[in-house]
C-alpha cells in the first residue's frame, strides 16, 4: 500500500494504475478510516479506473462518504457520480462545492435531490453562509430554493456579507424584506469590516439609524477606529456621528487628539494612514493642540519611523513646539540617535522661518554636545554637518580652521568634541 500512496501522492496516475492491477486487494484495512484513507488517494486524482476497481472489490460506502468533500472540491465530477452511485450521501460534497465555488457539482447534486436547505446549525443556514462570498453562487441557491430566513437572528447572513465585503449579497438579502433583529451588532460589525459599500446601504435601505438614536449604547465609531476603517468611518460621521462618541477620542484628563492621531498611524498601509489622517484633520482634530502646553505627537521619534515623521510635518506639526520636557521635538531625535528624524526636523524648523540663525545655532551646538556626550554618534554626524553648513549652503558659523581639521585627523571623535566644543561634553 505504501508504494501506491507515494505514486498517488506524486500524481503518478500511470505507476499507481500499474500498482492497483498487481496489488492483493485483500490486504486493504478493513477498518472506515483505513479505507478512507485508501480510496481518497485515488479518488482525489480524479482517476475514474483506480476509483472503479476499488469500488468493485466492495470498499465500504462509510469509508466512500469521507472522500466527498474532496471530490467536490477539486472538482472531479464523473468520479463524484461513481461514488453516489454506490451510496455517498448527497449533503457532504455539496457543503464543499459551495465553499470551494464549484458550480458544476453544485448543478449536479440539484439534479440528484440535495435539499438545499440541509446544513443548519445554531438557527444558521451553514450553506448560505459559505455561499456569501460569492455573488453568482448566493443568487444560484436562492433562485433554486435555499431558505435565507432560517437564522434566528434574521441578521447572520446580513452579518456574513458585511465580514466578507460583499456589497452585491448584502442587496440580495436586503431585497428579500431580511430586517435584522439587533440593529446594533450588524451596526458594529460594519462599522469594523466593511470597505465595500455596505453601511452606505444599510444607512440608504433604513436597516440602521443615524447617532441621534442609540449612539450611547453602540461603539460604531470607536470600533471603526480600532479596525483603521476608513470608509466605514467616513460613513458614520457623514450620518451624524462624531469623533466625541469614541473613547479613544474622548477623555477626562486630557485632549483626545494626540491619542487618536497616534492610533491613526498605527494602521497596516501607508494609504490607511492617509485616509485616517484626511478624516481625522477633516472632523476637528488639531495636529498642535496641546494640553499644559505640550504634546505627545511625536512618537514617530520614539519608534524611529522616519515615514510617520515626515507625514507629520507634512500635515503641519510644529517642529518648534515644546514636549512635555520642555523641549523642542529636536532633542528627542538626539536621544534615540535617529539621523533621519533629525535631517528631516532640521529641515521643517529652517522652512518655518521661526526662529533666527544665531537661536537655531545654539539649539544645534546643544544638541550636538548632547548627542556626543552620549555617544550618538549618527546623530551626531547629522548636526555636525547642519552645524557647518545649513541646508542653504551658507556657513551658519565659521567653518572648522585647520588646527581643527588637523586634530581630527589624530584623535578619536569624542576627545575631539570635548577640545572643541567645550567641557562641559
Amino acid at each position: 500500500m505504501l508504494p501506491f500512496r507515494e505514486a498517488m501522492d506524486d500524481e503518478r496516475i500511470e505507476t499507481a494504475k500499474l500498482l492497483l492491477d498487481h496489488m492483493d486487494l485483500s490486504t486493504l484495512p478493513t477498518d472506515h478510516d483505513g479505507q478512507a484513507t485508501f480510496i481518497c488517494i485515488a479518488a482525489a486524482s480524479g482517476s475514474e479506473t483506480l476509483v472503479e476497481r476499488l469500488l468493485k472489490h466492495g470498499c465500504d460506502p462509510e469509508a466512500i462518504i469521507k472522500t466527498c468533500g474532496d471530490l467536490a472540491t477539486f472538482g472531479h465530477v464523473r468520479v463524484l457520480e461513481m461514488l453516489l452511485d454506490h451510496g455517498a450521501a448527497l449533503k457532504y460534497p455539496y457543503l464543499a462545492a459551495v465553499y470551494s465555488r464549484q458550480m458544476q457539482i453544485v448543478k449536479l447534486l440539484l439534479a440528484r435531490g440535495v435539499d438545499l436547505n440541509c446544513w443548519r446549525s445554531d438557527g444558521e443556514n451553514d450553506i448560505l453562509s459559505s455561499a456569501a462570498a460569492d455573488k453568482s453562487m448566493f443568487k444560484f441557491l436562492l433562485e433554486h430554493g435555499a431558505d435565507i430566513r432560517v437564522d434566528k437572528d434574521g441578521d447572520s447572513l446580513l452579518r456574513e456579507a458585511i465580514l466578507r465585503n460583499n456589497l452585491a449579497v448584502a442587496g440580495m438579502v436586503l431585497d428579500r424584506r431580511v430586517k435584522p433583529e439587533d440593529e446594533r451588532k450588524v451596526l458594529e460589525r460594519a462599522a469594523t469590516w466593511d470597505t465595500s459599500g455596505v453601511l452606505a446601504l444599510l444607512f440608504q435601505r433604513g436597516i440602521v439609524s443615524g447617532r441621534t438614536k442609540y449612539y450611547r449604547s453602540t461603539k460604531a465609531v470607536e470600533l471603526a477606529l480600532e479596525a483603521h476603517n476608513a470608509p466605514a468611518l467616513k460613513i458614520l460621521l457623514e450620518n451624524g456621528w462624531c469623533l466625541f462618541d469614541s473613547e479613544l477620542y474622548r477623555s477626562h484628563q486630557r485632549d483626545g487628539s494626540q491619542d487618536i492621531i497616534y492610533h491613526a498611524f498605527q494602521a497596516r498601509s501607508p494609504e490607511e494612514i492617509e485616509s485616517m489622517l484626511d478624516i481625522l484633520f477633516s472632523n476637528g482634530v488639531q495636529i498642535n493642540r496641546t494640553v499644559c502646553n505640550t504634546t505627545n505627537i511625536w512618537f514617530p521619534i520614539l519608534e524611529r519611523d522616519a515615514y510617520s515623521l515626515k507625514l507629520l510635518l507634512g500635515r503641519g506639526a510644529d517642529p518648534l513646539h515644546l514636549t512635555e520636557y520642555n523641549e523642542i521635538p529636536l532633542f528627542y531625535a538626539v536621544n534615540r540617535n535617529f539621523a533621519a528624524g533629525i535631517k528631516l526636523l532640521l529641515e521643517a524648523i529652517v522652512s518655518s522661518e521661526r526662529i533666527s540663525r544665531r537661536k537655531l545655532a545654539e539649539d544645534v551646538h546643544f544638541a550636538l554636545a548632547w548627542a556626543l556626550n552620549g555617544v550618538k554618534w549618527d546623530a551626531a554626524r547629522v548636526l555636525r554637518r547642519f552645524y557647518y553648513h545649513d541646508l542653504d549652503g551658507t556657513a551658519l558659523i565659521a567653518p572648522p580652521s585647520h588646527r581643527q581639521v588637523k586634530d581630527k585627523r589624530d584623535m578619536d571623535e569624542q576627545e575631539w568634541a570635548m577640545k572643541y566644543f567645550g567641557p562641559d561634553i
